[in-house]
């Protein structure tokens, strides 16, 4: 999954060497603003790509890499005031884990089944910095690991790496 210009956009392959564009649907992978598209993860049946659709985080799902369909946010939990976007996407045994931000703060989304989200509260993980942001999260098993960066006010700008862990998502 890439972004394309303005729109999202998937390629696929069967050998990883010839890759062809997925069909592109408006009211899927484009609309007005601009579509952006960060990450993939799999299960044994279904694809999550993560990312955001204008203002509002996204997560479009698909069973073979060429037809995605965008979740619909039935429980508000991809948008709000200002800016959201979720930058990485995970499968792990007890469900999909996302990390992300809203404006300058954290957020995690977690699903069961990869079509439902809930959004966690993330300010928890802030801590006394400024800027936080979660950039990537990975599974093995029934663990999780996300990492990100954040602002130490106290070093005036400077970046500090964080990571967080989890045993259940």
């Amino acid at each position: 999954m890439a972004s394309n210009r303005s729109h999202a956009a998937a390629w696929v392959t069967r050998d990883g060497v010839d890759w062809a564009r997925a069909p592109h649907r408006r009211a899927t992978l484009g609309g007005p603003g601009r579509q952006r598209m960060r990450g993939v993860a799999a299960s044994a049946s279904l694809l999550d790509a993560v990312g955001a659709d204008a203002a509002d985080a996204a997560v479009c799902t698909s069973e073979d890499g060429r037809n995605w369909a965008q979740v619909a946010d039935h429980n508000a939990v991809f948008g709000g005031d200002g800016k959201q976007s979720i930058a990485g996407v995970a499968y792990g045994e007890s469900g999909w884990v996302a990390v992300g931000r809203d404006e300058d703060q954290p957020v995690i989304w977690v699903s069961v089944d990869g079509r439902e989200w809930d959004r966690l509260p993330g300010g928890a993980l802030v801590g006394d910095y400024d800027d936080f942001a979660l950039h990537a999260i990975a599974s093995s098993g029934p663990r999780f690991v996300a990492v990100g960066s954040a602002v130490d006010p106290t070093r005036r700008q400077t970046s500090v790496g964080i990571s967080f862990g989890s045993e259940d998502g």
